[in-house]
């Protein structure tokens, strides 16, 4: 991954789900976190609009067993209410706050 990045090579969402898989495999969770927080893809694809895409990307992370941490809910939040999605805002407000976090902060 560093060696792609620094080349300016973008890795495609398939290479991101099979680092993701094999550490989540090894128990590696610093390596899985690292791939995990590429969900800033989720930011981009927010700043774009790009609903569609964000919303795969999250299914497929869902379905492999990556469950969305405080950081990825709240960009969520921020895109879903300029969207006006109003009860998918409150559902993301709940998993913030059981995580334990304070969504309004």
């Amino acid at each position: 991954m560093r060696e792609m990045e620094a080349r300016d090579i973008k890795p495609t969402k398939e290479i991101y789900m099979a680092l993701l898989r094999s550490f989540s495999q090894d128990r590696d969770i610093g390596g899985a976190e690292r791939i995990a927080t590429t969900t800033h893809m989720i930011a981009a694809y927010g700043k774009k609009n790009l609903l569609c895409k964000g919303l795969n990307l999250l299914l497929q992370l869902e379905k492999d067993g990556f469950e969305p941490g405080v950081a990825t809910c709240t960009v969520l939040v921020d895109w879903f209410g300029k969207l006006q999605l109003v009860d998918e805002v409150e559902q993301l407000l709940d998993m913030i706050s059981a995580h334990g976090e304070d969504p309004l902060l």
